[in-house]
């Protein structure tokens, strides 16, 4: 293994994994989020 040595296909590679990866997260972080947080309500208060 050589430091500092990336091939360009290397950077893609990663670029495009992170990428996938990010994207990943965040779609499973919106469809779980009405499970961790469920949406607040407005109730009335009893003072008008």
């Amino acid at each position: 293994v050589y430091l500092a040595a990336h091939y360009p296909s290397d950077v893609a590679s990663g670029w495009l994994v992170g990428a996938l990866l990010g994207w990943l997260a965040a779609w499973l972080f919106a469809k779980a989020d009405p499970y961790w947080w469920p949406p607040a309500t407005l109730e009335a208060s009893p003072l008008g």
